[in-house]
């Protein structure tokens, strides 16, 4: 098995081409967000939406996954995955 790691920008919606498979975790690495998650030779698109504290949404058809902050805790990115 292997982790592989693919980066996530700061915009506000967003598709991956990711590996099947579960998201491992989210972090800040480097001022960086990025996912880790298990190879697999079965690649799928996966929509993420970044939401910022206070922003209104409809987290209707999405799965939260993980809250990070950047920039020393300045900006506080909430991480949403479509199911």
């Amino acid at each position: 098995m292997e982790i592989w790691k693919f980066v996530l920008t700061t915009q506000h919606n967003q598709t991956l081409l990711l590996p099947k498979g579960p998201i491992l975790d989210v972090q800040v690495q480097n001022d960086t967000i990025v996912v880790w998650v298990t190879n697999n030779p079965v690649k799928v698109n996966v929509h993420f939406i970044l939401v910022n504290t206070g922003e209104e949404f409809d987290p209707t058809g999405y799965r939260f996954i993980k809250t990070v902050q950047l920039l020393d805790g300045r900006y506080v990115k909430h991480v949403f995955m479509r199911e």
